[in-house]
């Protein structure tokens, strides 16, 4: 519940969602690319570190629930039901930075709750996509000048 990424562990800790998550992240595109699933934590949100953070804010126990029953009793009622999943323009290991390389990915809890009855039963999640690698952004600054 608080975290599907992780893996299962029989018997103790079961988690159905775990096999989906390995699968999309071993799965390849035909060209050999891949989703990112990257969580470095200069790139997430909130400096948190792990799979998945830097498209979908982590908390200190999970991810942010991203929906919300109408009644919840403290942390039961919440769930990470949403998820942004970004497929770079290229990327060849883990701390390669390029086009729609995923950054700051943030769950908007506050906005949905800016009025009594929330907006959605569903908060708002978002991502940070640069329509350029690093490389080219400097590039195109050094000519410039």
């Amino acid at each position: 519940m608080d975290d599907p990424t992780q893996a299962s562990i029989p018997l103790i800790g079961d988690n159905p969602e775990a096999k989906f998550f390995s699968t999309l992240e071993k799965f390849r595109f035909d060209d050999g690319s891949a989703f990112d699933f990257r969580g470095d934590s200069d790139h997430s949100a909130n400096g948190r570190s792990g799979r998945l953070a830097n498209s979908n804010e982590r908390s200190l126990k999970g991810f942010e629930a991203t929906e919300e029953l109408g009644r919840r009793f403290g942390p039961i009622g919440q769930y990470k039901l949403d998820w942004i999943f970004v497929r770079p323009e290229h990327l060849d290991n883990s701390r390669d930075h390029s086009a729609f390389s995923c950054y700051h990915g943030r769950t908007l809890s506050a906005v949905n709750h800016a009025i009594p009855d929330r907006i959605s039963d569903h908060n708002p999640i978002t991502v940070d996509l640069p329509l350029a690698s690093p490389r080219q952004t400097g590039s195109a600054t050094a000519a410039a000048r």
